[in-house]
């Protein structure tokens, strides 16, 4: 018993170190993973949202952005303290909607309402961001059940559809990655996962040590993840894998290639060059495989059952209360994008096609914001300028490019004549 209680003894002070350590070291990486934590806090029912009356400034600590995240009284990003006698269209959806990598008044959702005060639209809205970052289909179903009862003249809810709230591409599969709703589905089904995330969630939004223990644990189950698919793609490159293995030819050619590299001329290195103009429509990266057009809608897998379960309940929601339901796909994969703009198709778009079906089979009209994706090239901005590197999430001209089409085509959807 007595050893017992000095190794506990031990580990509580060796954790106390560890928490001050941190604390005082302030390391980049870690300090933009708590200051993400802090920006959230735990609800009963959908699991994450947002404080009320925050007020951060986040600096992602490999570089590519920096924002100040702020909240209004009801935990709403960027959005003005709601006025009972304005008509309101709310914003929902996750990461980009909220608008991870830019400031309040970069989001879509913000430059909307600004137009909407410059006389845009038929009457001056007040547009809401009720949209939090990690949410599945059943979590925007339970924001939206949340926060429109908190505000009144509530005229419609803007619903982006994310494609990793019911599939996820073959690449973050491999890595282990699960869609949004399949999450939400085992945290809403089984209730001791529930009690364990709420747990894991207070402990880690409070602690520097316990939070950092997290992170490591996760990265080191997609660094394994990783590792397998590049050993095995490494054995296969090498000729040792499959049905002719082992193929001498191949592993010889293997062998070759990896003691010799690109020779590189060192004195155009030297040499600095302006950005070339951009040809558009760009052209398809190389291993980017297109499809000469969409598969019928028909013929793909429906949506999964939970998928289901919550668009007909945000359905229900929006005829009984009597404001109108407009899903919205904003496409956000660059492979759909590049592939659309030669006029061919991705099948990560086959989302959309289901989603599509889903809402029209069921009478509520969907924005489609495809028609406008030639616009995502200029002479100086390509593509690939519109989202944050490695991160997917849409930079500054991203969210100009997403307010003007949606717009464009909102006030038909408002007057109904969609």
């Amino acid at each position: 018993m007595r050893k017992a209680g000095i190794l506990l003894g031990a580990a509580i002070l060796a954790l106390a170190l560890m928490e001050g350590l941190l604390r005082w070291m302030e390391a980049p990486a870690l300090d933009y993973y708590r200051k993400v934590k802090l920006l959230h806090i735990y609800n009963p029912d959908y699991f994450v949202a947002l404080p009320a009356n925050e007020d951060l400034y986040i600096r992602h600590h490999d570089g590519p952005w920096a924002a100040r995240f702020t909240t209004n009284s009801l935990g709403m990003r960027g959005s003005p303290e709601p006025d009972p006698s304005a008509p309101k269209i709310l914003c929902l959806g996750d990461s980009l909607v909220m608008g991870f990598g830019v400031s309040d008044d970069q989001t879509f959702c913000s430059r909307l309402g600004r137009e909407s005060q410059d006389g845009a639209f038929d009457q001056k809205y007040q547009f809401m961001n009720i949209g939090v970052d990690a949410f599945g289909s059943m979590g925007s179903a339970l924001r939206m059940e949340d926060m429109v009862p908190r505000l009144k003249n509530v005229s419609a809810v803007l619903f982006v559809i994310s494609p990793n709230d019911f599939t996820m591409p073959p690449e973050l599969a491999e890595r282990g990655m699960e869609p949004d709703d399949v999450i939400d589905a085992r945290r809403m089904n089984d209730e001791a996962y529930k009690l364990s995330f709420h747990i894991q969630f207070e402990l880690t939004r409070y602690s520097y040590a316990l939070q950092a223990a997290k992170l490591a644990y996760e990265n080191l189950l997609i660094k394994r993840s990783i590792t397998e698919e590049s050993v095995k793609s490494e054995i296969n490159e090498a000729g040792l894998s499959g049905k002719d293995a082992p193929n001498l030819a191949k592993t010889s050619q293997y062998l070759v290639g990896s003691f010799t590299g690109p020779v590189r001329d060192r004195c155009q290195l030297s040499k600095s060059k302006e950005k070339p103009l951009i040809q558009c429509p760009q052209p398809i990266p190389q291993g980017v495989q297109c499809m000469d057009g969409p598969p019928p809608a028909d013929s793909l897998e429906p949506l999964p059952e939970f998928t289901q379960k919550a668009y007909t309940r945000m359905i229900a929601y929006a005829k009984a209360n009597g404001f109108r339901l407009i899903p919205v796909i904003l496409p956000m994969q660059v492979e759909e994008i590049f592939c659309h703009n030669q006029g061919k198709y991705h099948p990560l778009g086959n989302y959309a096609l289901r989603a599509s079906k889903y809402f029209e089979d069921r009478g509520v009209s969907v924005m489609q914001l495809q028609d406008d994706l030639d616009q995502m090239c200029t002479p100086r901005h390509g593509i690939r300028d519109f989202f944050i590197p490695k991160d997917g999430h849409l930079t500054d001209i991203g969210n100009q490019w997403a307010t003007q089409s949606i717009a464009k085509r909102l006030p038909a959807f408002m007057k109904g004549n969609r």
